[in-house]
């Protein structure tokens, strides 16, 4: 091997470990993204500007039959903000317990949509409590 080819396989060998580190660095990031995603007690949905779901928080997986109901409403309110419309809907599911939900749409600046499931059974129990107090 002559000594100009030897030098172009060193090159490509840094070239090539240097793109290690970096992926190493990138799929590090990502991971506390993700563990900051989950970190965050609201269910968060994130979609492309076609629509379809990226990322998924674990409060955003509700499981049982709540999931079919929630999911539809998130498609729907995805689908809306990724058309540039923000929108939101209430969602009350019978129990027991009782749950209130709360899912917007939310449309991103460059493209895609966000889809924020808040949690609002605590609150609503505690209003129906005051309401219920003022009125005796």
């Amino acid at each position: 091997m002559s000594w100009f080819a030897r030098g172009e396989v060193e090159q490509l060998r840094r070239d090539l470990d240097h793109e290690r580190v970096a992926r190493g660095a990138i799929e590090a990031e990502i991971e506390r993204l993700h563990a900051g995603f989950d970190a965050v007690p609201v269910g968060i949905v994130l979609a492309d500007e076609r629509g379809k779901q990226l990322v998924r928080n674990r409060a955003a997986a509700l499981g049982g039959h709540v999931e079919l109901l929630v999911e539809e409403a998130v498609e729907r309110l995805l689908a809306s903000a990724v058309g540039g419309t923000a929108a939101e809907q209430r969602l009350t599911l019978f129990g027991p317990p009782q749950r209130v939900l709360l899912i917007r749409g939310i449309p991103l600046a460059k493209g895609g949509g966000l889809a924020v499931i808040d949690d609002l059974s605590d609150r609503a129990r505690v209003d129906a409590v005051r309401t219920d107090f003022v009125s005796n």
